[in-house]
C-alpha cells in the first residue's frame, strides 16, 4: 500500500480538531496514571487496542508484595524482567428482562447493567444460549433452528431487555505457588478495580482517521506499515521503545506497538505533519513529500531533546 504524507495549518479547523484529539488524549493517559497509582502500582501497559488511554495491566515496585487474592500475573517484559499484572476476575455478558423503559435497575458489586441499552428480543438474543431462552420460556427446543427462532421471537414479543457485564473467577484448586485458594478471596478488590480499569477514557484510532477523512474503503491491503515505516507516538518516539506511563509520568521501558495502520503526526512550528496508510481526503491538508516529513520530524526530535520533553 502507499503510504501518504500531510501537513496542515494548527489553526485551521483540522489543525483544531488535531490539537483537540491530542488534548483528549493526553487526558485519557493522566487518568491511566491515576488508576495505576490508585493500585499502588508504579507502572502501567497501556491498552494497545487504543489510540491513546486505557491500561491492559500494571507493575509494581521491585519487591512489593503483590496481594495474589486480587491481582493475577499477566506478563513479563523480556528485556526489564518487569512483570504485569491484571485484576483476577473473568467477565461475561447476559442480558435481564425488564417489565418496562422505566424500570430502573442497580448494579451490584460483580454485576452492571447497561441502562442505556435497552433492547428487544431481536437484539438479546446472542447474549445467552438458546436452551436458556427456551428454558425461561417453558419451550422445548426441537433440534430445528427456523421452528425455534420463530416460536420463541413469538414468546418474547414486545419484551424488553437490558445487557449487564458480570464479573467472576474461575478457581483452580490451588495457586501456582501451591497454597489453597478460596473463590471469596480479594474477589471484591479484584472486581472493584476491573470494573475501574474498564471505564478509563480512552481514544480511538478510527477517530483521528475520521478526522483526517481517511479513505478506508480504498485501502487494498490491511498489511500495510505505518507511514514512515516505524510506528511512531506524536512525539516521534518509537513504539517499540515507549512503554506503558509510570504512575508519576515517566515514560519506562516495554515493548509496546499500536496498530500498524495507526496514523501518526506531530507538531512543529505552527503546522501538524501526518503521516497515514490511508488517502486522507480533508480539505485542510497539504500532501507532502516522504523526504519533506522525515526532515520536519528530525527538526522536532532535536526540538525535543533539546527542550527534555
Amino acid at each position: 500500500m502507499n503510504q501518504h504524507f500531510y501537513e496542515c495549518a494548527q489553526d485551521s479547523e483540522l489543525g483544531k480538531k488535531i490539537s483537540d484529539f491530542w488534548t483528549k488524549c493526553s487526558r485519557c493517559e493522566t487518568e491511566a496514571e491515576k488508576y495505576a497509582k490508585a493500585m499502588g502500582a508504579v507502572t502501567y501497559y497501556e491498552d494497545p487496542q487504543y489510540f491513546a488511554g486505557g491500561c491492559l495491566c500494571v507493575a509494581f515496585a521491585e519487591g512489593a508484595r503483590v496481594d495474589g487474592g486480587v491481582w493475577r500475573e499477566a506478563g513479563k517484559e523480556q528485556d526489564s524482567g518487569t512483570v504485569y499484572y491484571a485484576p483476577d476476575v473473568e467477565s461475561r455478558t447476559g442480558c435481564v428482562e425488564i417489565p418496562s423503559r422505566e424500570y430502573a435497575l442497580k448494579d451490584t458489586f460483580d454485576r452492571i447493567y447497561r441502562r442505556d441499552r435497552i433492547l428487544t428480543f431481536a437484539q438479546a438474543l446472542m447474549l445467552r444460549p438458546l436452551r436458556e431462552w427456551a428454558a425461561d420460556a417453558g419451550y422445548r427446543l426441537t433440534g430445528d433452528g427456523e421452528t425455534d427462532g420463530r416460536e420463541l421471537a413469538e414468546r418474547y414479543r414486545d419484551k424488553l431487555f437490558v445487557p449487564y457485564v458480570e464479573f467472576y473467577r474461575s478457581e483452580p484448586a490451588v495457586r501456582s505457588n501451591g497454597q489453597p485458594r478460596t473463590a471469596s478471596r480479594g474477589l471484591r478488590k479484584a472486581i472493584k478495580a476491573e470494573i475501574r480499569r474498564r471505564r478509563l477514557p480512552v481514544m480511538r484510532t478510527e477517530d483521528l482517521l475520521a478526522i483526517l477523512g481517511a479513505d478506508l474503503l480504498g485501502a487494498q491491503s490491511a498489511d500495510a506499515q505505518p507511514a514512515d515505516g516505524t510506528d511512531k507516538s506524536a512525539s516521534g518516539q518509537s513504539a517499540d521503545a515507549a512503554a506503558g506511563k509510570s504512575a508519576d509520568g515517566k515514560t519506562v521501558a516495554a515493548n509496546r506497538r499500536r496498530e500498524i495502520l495507526t496514523p501518526t503526526f506531530f507538531p512543529h512550528r505552527s503546522r501538524y505533519f501526518i503521516g497515514c496508510a490511508y488517502s486522507c481526503t480533508s480539505p485542510d491538508l497539504t500532501e507532502i513529500t516522504p523526504q519533506l516529513y522525515r526532515m520536519n520530524q528530525d527538526k522536532h526530535e532535536r526540538e525535543m531533546r533539546r527542550t527534555g520533553n
